[in-house]
Parts: C-alpha cells; structure tokens; sequence
C-alpha cells in the first residue's frame, strides 16, 4: 500500500475568535457533514462572526477541496441548532465535530433553470442538462439539490479518516 500524503489543512485564512467557540476539550465520537446554503467559505465564516451565538464548525471544506480549519476540533461550537432554542442538543454539539461543504443545496425549477434560495429560488444555479452542477433526488419536498464538486469528494474522504484516527 503506497503511504498516504499528509493531510493539507489551512489553519490560518479562517481563525475563529476564540468568543465565537467554547474552549472545553470533549471527547468525539461523531462527524457532522452540513452544506453552507451558500457560495463560499468566505460567506459561512462572515455569517458566523457577524454573530454572537457561537455557530460555526471546525472545519469548511471549499469548492476547489481546499480544507479549513477554524478552530481545534477538541473543542466545540454550536453547529446542531442555535443556543437556547428549543431544537438545540448541546451534547451532540459537544461529541462532534463539524465539516460545513460548501454548497447551495436545494434547487427549484424555473423557466427551464434550477435556481437557488436567494430571492425565493430565483437565482439562477444552473439547468437541468448540466449534471456536474445538480443531482436529481427528492428530499424535503425538493427534487434536485447542487451536486459536490469532485474536489470536495477528494478532500472529504481523507478529512474523515484524519478526524477518525485523531479521535479514535
């Protein structure tokens, strides 16, 4: 078996304040994959800082595969549900550590494109021909969703496994 490249993580464009974290160590048995609803990690980051609720992951993993880490995943933030609302679970939040993908996920048709959430799925993200860019499946009461990119399935796999054997 050939050895495995060392895992290349960006841990200095997206530094996570330490307010916007909780700097407790837990211990980890779970990995949250979420999608950002967005462009950009520029644009998860932003709207995570611009808040004092301490939503964020440890990780954001770009579209071009390029992984980030904003703070150490021994520690957490809220990434399950927003603090103090009814739906929120501190401990999952606690046991996991979370990978937010860049993604706009759902899609609606219109006018013979798929659109995304700004202006009420009017935003054009693509047609239905181009199947790099849109998967065609049905989930909560969407039928096709923005497909990952090829350098994200790369990056992923190799992230998991990292976060797998550092927190056995």
């Amino acid at each position: 078996t050939p050895p495995v490249a060392p895992l290349a993580i960006n841990r200095t464009r997206f530094k996570m304040p330490v307010s916007q974290f909780v700097t407790e160590e837990t211990p980890k048995d779970l990995v949250m994959l979420h999608f950002t609803a967005g462009t950009s990690a520029d644009g998860a980051f932003n709207s995570w800082t611009a808040t004092e609720a301490r939503v964020a992951t440890a990780y954001i993993l770009d579209r071009d595969g390029t992984i980030y880490e904003l703070f150490d995943p021994r520690f957490w933030a809220f990434h399950l549900g927003i603090p103090g609302a009814a739906s929120s679970n501190y401990k999952h939040d606690k046991r996991s550590i979370g990978i937010e993908i860049v993604n706009v996920g759902p899609l609606k048709e219109s006018n013979g494109n798929l659109c995304w959430w700004p202006d009420n799925f009017s935003k054009k993200w693509c047609t239905p021909a181009d199947t790099d860019k849109s998967v065609k499946a049905s989930y909560r009461g969407f039928d096709h969703f923005a497909a990952f990119t090829e350098a994200q399935y790369a990056s992923l796999g190799p992230l998991v496994r990292h976060l797998c054997e550092r927190f056995s």
